[in-house]
């Protein structure tokens, strides 16, 4: 069974005797159980007028509103991650994500410019921010610009930044929680498929937060394939780097999907908070020397985490990842791609044992010890002499 939710299809594959009518309409009943489930959290977080979100992105600063627990909890999900990636995680980036234009309105045949930071469209295309613009609006990034506190019934919610003027037009700060939701829907629905009785089956949203139970057959563990990597050796496939998993959940974001390309660059919809530039525009290293991780995959039993982290390692360098894979330890197995322009060479940096390349353009570029932490053993990244 399939349909969309935060902006991606759903898809549900369970494993039963379907010839048991008992079982059809256990199938039913948990399909109607999850749709009831995801639309509850994707009408209070959807950037559309009327949910809790876009009334947290309409206030003034020193205005406050209560919103119900469904956008509470997820808010609540945002705040851990934000602190356990030390701001990496930003649901605030919003206003940046929108400046490079990578929200819903960007995606429609019929975008005109509706904001002062907007520009016109060049032969179909919209064009870069001017780095000035970037610099005057992200001042508004931050999830501490918002004071949060929980209730029983949802939590009350108060803007603490000003606005930013542009050309007369106030921009305030807002927030987007999809990234967030995703990992928690997938969290309750696997809880719901467990629930039910059901051992095998997955439950994908949208591919980039999947959760599996186990696969039947001989071999319980499903294969997982890798993203990230078509565009870069034209003759790759998405199973050149797999891994198995089972009874867990699998986050992935990469600069595969909502990006732009300009001048050979990638702009990935993913923006560093610290910069608000996209993602492998990073200190240090800027759109003119594209080098860096483009694909982070984070299997673990927390999908909302895991999510979080994909986010966050798309926007580290190798070293300051690998770091970050040996703070975390056991609870979470992450597979990074890397890659620097003008080799055909794809490393490949994890903790995860169960790892199979199928393309020997890409290589392991890390070792494990003992208990379970790695370092860089490649030659892409190595820092000079």
């Amino acid at each position: 069974m399939s349909d969309k939710w935060f902006g991606s299809l759903t898809t549900l594959t369970l494993y039963d005797d379907f010839s048991d009518p008992a079982n059809v309409a256990r199938f039913e009943a948990v399909w109607d159980e999850l749709k009831a489930l995801f639309t509850l959290y994707h009408e209070a977080v959807k950037l559309e007028p009327g949910s809790d979100v876009s009334r947290i992105n309409a206030l003034a600063c020193g205005e406050s509103i209560e919103i119900g627990l469904p956008a509470a909890a997820v808010l609540e999900q945002a705040l851990h991650i934000y602190e356990s990636t030390d701001g990496r995680f930003d649901p605030t980036v919003h206003v940046m994500v929108d400046l490079w234009g990578f929200t819903p309105r960007f995606r429609s045949n019929a975008y005109t410019p509706a904001m002062p930071y907007d520009r016109e469209l060049v032969d179909g295309r919209l064009p870069n921010p001017e780095p000035e613009m970037v610099e005057a609006l992200l001042p508004l990034v931050g999830l501490d610009h918002f004071t949060i506190e929980m209730t029983e019934s949802g939590a009350r919610v108060t803007k603490c930044m000003p606005g930013v003027q542009i050309d007369g037009v106030t921009v305030e700060a807002g927030m987007d929680l999809g990234g967030a939701a995703k990992g928690h829907v997938l969290n309750e629905g696997l809880a719901i498929l467990r629930g039910h009785g059901y051992e095998y089956g997955m439950l994908s949203l949208g591919g980039s937060s999947v959760g599996v139970l186990q696969r039947p057959g001989d071999e319980s563990d499903y294969r997982v394939n890798v993203g990230g990597l078509v565009d870069r050796l034209p003759s790759a496939t998405h199973s050149s780097v797999s891994l198995m998993a089972k009874d867990t959940t699998i986050s992935t974001s990469n600069d595969q999907l909502r990006r732009r390309v300009a001048d050979d660059i990638i702009y990935a919809h993913i923006i560093d908070p610290f910069t608000g530039w996209p993602m492998h525009t990073y200190a240090g290293i800027g759109p003119d020397e594209r080098a860096g991780i483009f694909s982070a995959t984070v299997v673990g039993k927390d999908g909302t985490v895991g999510d979080g982290l994909a986010t966050a390692f798309c926007l580290m360098t190798p070293a300051e990842a690998i770091e970050w894979i040996n703070e975390i330890g056991a609870d979470f197995s992450v597979t990074l791609l890397a890659g620097r322009d003008g080799t055909d060479r794809v490393e490949v940096i994890t903790n995860e044992r169960s790892m199979t390349i199928l393309d020997a353009r890409y290589e392991i570029a890390s070792e494990m010890d003992s208990s379970g932490a790695i370092r860089y053993t490649g030659d892409l990244f190595q820092p000079e002499p």
